[in-house]
This record gives structure tokens, sequence and C-alpha cells, in this order.
């Protein structure tokens, strides 16, 4: 699909299959087509929560740091996904 609409479809259909990988894809050609959405990164950096592992993890957090600055003052989702990343990558790496 080259149309955004239907990369966001895909990514929804994607998620409730739980074929992460996939959803990430699509979520990344969606900001592909949308750099300005947090909205869109956020659910790109969850998708890389979910996946978990110590390289998804820094994704996730590269992600929800974009998301921030992209949107300071209403992004409680994007603070949150933060704080709950950061934490995880200190649990994995033994800190």
């Amino acid at each position: 699909p080259s149309d955004v609409n239907a990369w966001e479809e895909l990514a929804e259909l994607y998620i409730k299959t739980e074929n992460y990988k996939q959803a990430a894809f699509c979520y990344e050609e969606v900001i592909l087509w949308k750099p300005q959405s947090f909205h869109h990164i956020n659910f790109l950096a969850e998708t890389y929560f979910t996946l978990g592992g110590l390289d998804n993890l820094v994704l996730a957090r590269k992600y929800y740091s974009q998301s921030l600055l992209l949107n300071k003052t209403n992004n409680l989702r994007g603070l949150f996904g933060l704080q709950a990343t950061t934490s995880a990558i200190l649990s994995q790496k033994g800190a």
C-alpha cells in the first residue's frame, strides 16, 4: 500500500494479530508520510516496547523521546512510555 491510511490500518491489523515486527514496519512507513505526528511515533515506540529485548527497548526510548520533542505539553503517553522504557532498560542491564 502506498496510501498512509492503508499503512495505518495494516499496522492495526498486525497489532491485533500480535505480529509486532510487521506492525513496526508499517508504523515506520506512516512516519515517513507524517513525520510530525507524535501520535504515530508513540504507536511505533509502544510496538518496539512490546517486542522487548534491549535493542527494541533502546529504539522505543528513542521514539518516545522524539514524540516528546514534537509535543511537550500534551503528551502524557510519551512521558509515561519514556519512563517505563528507561526502567525496563535499566532492569535488563542489571542496574
